[in-house]
């Protein structure tokens, strides 16, 4: 993902908006990426932070900031690990069918042959 992109799609991260490959490449990208990271924290600290004084709230916005991104890569790492099992699973599926074919064919094989 590229800085504008990033930028482009911070609002809808602060806004809980993003979903699958998408949060995955942004927070990638905002891992590595200071300038980015920079503007996604004023953004989130400026929209929360007014929204706080509004209701007369207090808080450590920075502290949720780091908490809501901690949540979201362990959210992330959860659905890779998911995936992985999914993909196992399918695999010996299609290893346990094509076994089971391979005893059908056999065995009807060796009834011909006696």
């Amino acid at each position: 993902m590229k800085c504008q992109d990033a930028e482009a799609k911070i609002q809808a991260f602060i806004d809980d908006e993003l979903t699958g490959e998408t949060l995955a490449n942004f927070v990638r990208h905002i891992d590595n990426c200071h300038s980015c990271y920079e503007e996604m924290e004023t953004s989130y600290l400026l929209k929360e932070a007014l929204n706080r004084l509004e209701n007369g709230e207090t808080f450590d916005l920075s502290g949720e900031l780091n908490t809501k991104l901690t949540n979201m890569r362990e959210c992330l790492e959860f659905h890779k690990g998911l995936t992985a099992v999914r993909r196992a699973i399918s695999i010996s599926a299609a290893i346990i069918l094509v076994m089971c074919g391979l005893y059908i064919i056999c065995s009807n094989y060796m009834m011909y042959m006696f």
